[in-house]
């Protein structure tokens, strides 16, 4: 079987559609991410009203562990280092340093 040319889009266009191609994409993951942040936001109000106690319980669990402070800190800390864990290595494949993993063929 042979392959058959596109038409669709020829050696000048191809460059210009894929610099087009994701720049189309951000309104609609930009929309994905709102909706998301405005519904989480307006379910804080009813959350902390009809399940005052348990929030506060989850609250002060997932910010001093099991009461342990001084023996091994809470989840806050974890959470710190592991953001800035994972905030370097976005920032190291953004730089290029791994090809393989940035998408990009």
């Amino acid at each position: 079987m042979t392959a058959i040319p596109s038409t669709r889009f020829t050696s000048i266009t191809r460059p210009i559609v894929r610099s087009v191609t994701p720049l189309a994409e951000v309104p609609a993951q930009l929309g994905h991410i709102t909706t998301f942040i405005i519904d989480t936001v307006a379910g804080i109000r009813h959350v902390a009203t009809t399940y005052r106690r348990q929030t506060l319980l989850y609250i002060h669990e997932f910010a001093w562990g099991r009461g342990a402070v001084l023996v091994g800190g809470g989840t806050a800390v974890v959470l710190v280092i592991l953001g800035m864990a994972v905030g370097a290595s976005i920032l190291d494949l953004s730089s290029g340093a791994y090809p393989c993993l940035s998408g990009s063929d």
